[in-house]
């Protein structure tokens, strides 16, 4: 079963990874200077937001700044304009990524027959020399296309479109840092908190080669308290430690290798479909079940051959076998008995039906409403002496009781008394005991005339002119009396039919044994997986900021900022869908999750020079991808389920699930390898005007981590460029806006943009507040 968790685990952290970490959308800009700035923002970082950037510098001024308390509330948004691609798999083969090459399956049934199955089989009819060999069961199942629109594995590539919609994800920040504080001797200490969201993103991808996503939906929040230490503005320290929870949900496709063969011995001929069981199985079942044939007396000697019995019953309804008066249905509304499964359930249907009306008929005699009696004469039997006259006459007694298929109706308490007076000509006369029938006598004329029929009865055992179908009883029943079925449930319901037996008993019967069930297959299987997950993390960053030189109308900064790796353990649940087709059939499965990954640790080093107005700083940026725990998973608590309850594969054991997925080369699926430390360079310009307002703008160059040859995270190197603006209202409040572009160059990767350079916006509404 580890192909169903790796897979889940594969989806999860390339969404993770592709939305978090990798150089298109690693979210480093998270306020208003840091995205007009391209994150050329580490040694002049001033104000609210240097609590989250470079805590070292809470307590730098810029030359103009004043020591206060500062705080930035912004709003983030984070734009991707729709578009298109395509995925080059021309190049690859089996094995090299979630590539969707189709999946062909073969399945052989052996059946281990002794030659005395064989020589008695055959003694009464039945052949079954053609299941010796090893049976070829007929193609079924999910019926999934690969990249070229065909059923099977296909070893040749192909170019695969998709696409992804539009996508608008706002996210807000608060940014704070407070005034110096324990000030001595030109050194303090400063404090703050930044509560940020890394990444968020909700999209929706289309198309064959954007199933691997298909509708996402990522959120992570991080909360950083800080506090820093600073001498004369020369040097300073700071650390912050890094609360991060982060959550998805995912509905999304991957393919999987999954090659070679499995055995699998089912003990359960019943977990074999019926349009699965060989000809010469159905024709000995069929056989075994009927008594058309010598060979249906075989059945006889095995335990089974009852069938005949359904005929019988039905063509022979007597009043010491009763059955068909609680609702038996004829032999032809039971289908065909060939066809077991849907032959029983019709059985079992029709078995109901007649047990709930026995429990009316019961229900009915032990409430005092129904009485095979002639009147209320004490008789131990239906003698002359208790047939009705002048002197003990038949009583009107009613009741109302309720017929299936016809609903609300008048019942008859005394049934053989009112059957004597219609027998004797629809009577009311004193001398037959029928001076009571009156209105009885005028019930049945008026049904005679409703259906133009020359007499009615009252069926013995629902009390009314209707038997348990439905149906006037026109028929003269004779004398009635307490029912005894010929067969009945172990409550004594009625049973008019009898089951076949499936393959399973005839099988046992025969002698059979266990079955074989060997299945070849080659190629990616299809996951439609839907899954969660979420965690809370820690880790810490820290910097450290010297300025040798500082006047007035220059400056010289330098700053170093590590961010330690932040170490995941996704707790989620998964639901996934495994197509394996063929006559083995889909299974899905349900399990608790556990992944283990971690955000990459970076270094980044700034360095600003100040030139009276004009701040520039250049910015290098190293990111630790290479190591680190990436795929590392377990699971607990997995549940399986047939996808089509009538398929093989739901008789199957837990165990024999998991050795049939354990063919599947999940690292072949892996997102993570090959991937390599990468290099980020920044270059940002600030101009302040003498009226405070600020013009920002930079450029950066990063590089993507990703093996551009390889399926798995589509990522490129990014060029980036950024702009913005800060304006002072009052001395104390500013309002400001910024924005950054990623162009992103997919020239040598094999997912290839239709519309050009890729492209996501960051956009930036902000307002500070000094105090």
């Amino acid at each position: 079963m580890r192909i169903l968790n790796k897979i889940k685990i594969y989806i999860l952290l390339f969404v993770f990874t592709c939305m978090l970490h990798s150089s298109g959308f690693k979210i480093n800009e998270q306020s208003l200077r840091s995205i007009a700035l391209s994150s050329a923002y580490v040694a002049a970082v001033y104000g609210a937001d240097s609590s989250y950037f470079n805590p070292a510098n809470m307590g730098f001024l810029d030359g103009i700044r004043e020591d206060k308390h500062d705080l930035e509330i912004s709003l983030t948004a984070i734009y991707i304009p729709s578009f298109d691609f395509s995925t080059d798999t021309r190049t690859k083969k089996l094995g090299e990524g979630s590539i969707n090459w189709g999946l062909t399956s073969n399945t052989t049934m052996k059946i281990p027959l002794s030659q005395t199955a064989l020589d008695f089989a055959k003694f009464f009819g039945v052949n079954l020399d053609s299941l010796k060999d090893p049976i070829v069961l007929p193609h079924g199942g999910s019926g999934n296309l690969n990249q070229h629109g065909e059923l099977g594995y296909d070893s040749s590539g192909a170019v695969v479109d998709g696409s992804a919609d539009t996508t608008i994800f706002p996210v807000p920040k608060i940014f704070y840092k407070s005034k110096s504080f324990l000030n001595y001797d030109g050194g303090g200490f400063n404090v703050g908190v930044a509560f940020t969201a890394p990444s968020g993103l909700a999209m929706t991808w289309n198309g064959e080669a954007g199933a691997f996503l298909k509708d996402v939906m990522i959120a992570m929040i991080e909360l950083s308290p800080s506090i820093s230490y600073q001498y004369k503005e020369i040097i300073g320290i700071g650390i912050s430690p890094r609360i991060l929870y982060g959550l998805g949900n995912f509905n999304n496709t991957v393919y999987v290798p999954l090659n070679g063969s499995v055995l699998t011995n089912l003990k359960d001929y019943d977990a074999i479909p019926d349009e699965m069981v060989p000809a010469a199985m159905q024709d000995l079942i069929y056989q075994v079940n009927t008594a058309t044939a010598v060979s249906g007396f075989a059945g006889l000697f095995v335990g089974g051959g009852a069938h005949w019995n359904n005929t019988e019953r039905y063509n022979n309804p007597t009043l010491f076998n009763p059955d068909r008066w609680f609702g038996l249905p004829s032999v032809g509304a039971l289908g065909d008995a060939h066809n077991i499964s849907a032959y029983n359930s019709n059985v079992a249907q029709a078995n109901a039906i007649m047990k709930n009306n026995w429990n009316h008929y019961q229900n009915e005699w032990a409430n005092g409403n129904l009485e095979w009696r002639y009147n209320n004469k004490t008789c131990s039997s239906q003698t002359a002496i208790c047939l009705p006259t002048l002197f003990n006459p038949v009583p009107n007694a009613t009741y109302t009781t309720h017929i299936p298929n016809v609903g609300q109706a008048k019942g008859y308490k005394f049934i053989n008394g009112v059957n004597y007076c219609i027998q004797n000509g629809n009577t009311t006369s004193g001398f037959f005991g029928c001076q009571n029938m009156g209105s009885i006598m005028d019930d049945a004329s008026e049904i005679r005339r409703k259906y133009n029929i020359n007499s009615v009865y009252v069926n013995c055992y629902t009390g009314t002119f209707y038997d348990y179908s439905g149906n006037l009883q026109i028929g003269n029943p004779g004398p009635c009396s307490y029912p005894s079925p010929s067969e009945t449930d172990s409550d004594g319901a009625p049973r008019g039919y009898k089951y076949l037996w499936g393959a399973k008993e005839v099988a046992q019967a025969f002698g059979m044994g266990d079955m074989d069930i060997t299945t070849s297959l080659e190629g990616s299987t299809k996951v439609d997986q839907r899954s969660n997950g979420a965690d809370l993390a820690f880790g810490y960053r820290a910097g450290v900021t010297f300025r040798p030189i500082n006047s007035k109308n220059y400056s010289l900064t330098i700053s170093g900022v590590f961010d330690s790796p932040v170490k995941f353990k996704f707790k989620g649940k998964l639901d996934a869908d495994t197509y394996i087709g063929g006559s083995i059939g889909d299974i899905n499965m349900k399990a608790d999750l556990l992944l283990d990954t971690q955000l990459p640790a970076q270094l980044k080093i700034g360095v600003a020079q100040r030139i009276y107005n004009l701040t520039l700083e250049l910015v290098y940026e190293r990111i630790l991808w290479a190591g680190g725990k990436k795929f590392d998973f377990s699971f607990s608590n997995p549940t399986f389920s047939a996808l089509n309850p009538n398929s093989i594969i739901a008789g199957f054991t837990k165990e024999q699930i998991e050795s049939m997925m354990n063919l599947a080369n999940y690292d072949a699926v892996a997102m993570g390898k090959g991937w390599k430390d990468t290099n980020a360079y920044r270059v940002g310009l600030t101009y302040r005007f003498d009226s405070g307002t600020i013009l920002m703008a930079s450029f950066a160059y990063d590089e993507s981590p990703v093996p551009q040859d390889q399926i798995g995270i589509p990522d490129s190197t990014a060029y980036i460029v950024g702009g913005g603006i800060n304006i002072p209202i009052t001395n104390n409040l500013s309002i400001g806006a910024s924005a950054t572009v990623y162009l992103k160059d997919g020239s040598k990767s094999i997912y290839q943009s239709k519309d050009g350079l890729g492209k996501l916006v960051l956009a930036n509404l902000s307002m500070g507040y000094s105090f």
